[in-house]
């Protein structure tokens, strides 16, 4: 895993940042999956970070 560069400034710790996509994941029943969303992850691309950014978002 690498390890992200923190600066108190957000400019200087992400700089500029473009949208790359989303993965959904989706709980599943007896191996079948359902409608009930259980994460997404957007994906960013950072311009100080040099690379990609995840930003996952749980729901219980």
């Amino acid at each position: 895993m690498a390890t992200m560069k923190i600066c108190p400034d957000i400019n200087k710790t992400f700089g500029e940042l473009m949208y790359l996509g989303k993965e959904e994941r989706f709980h599943y029943k007896d191996g079948v999956k359902t409608d009930v969303l259980k994460s997404v992850t957007y994906k960013l691309a950072s311009s100080a970070q040099g690379g990609e950014v995840p930003v996952t978002v749980n729901f219980g």
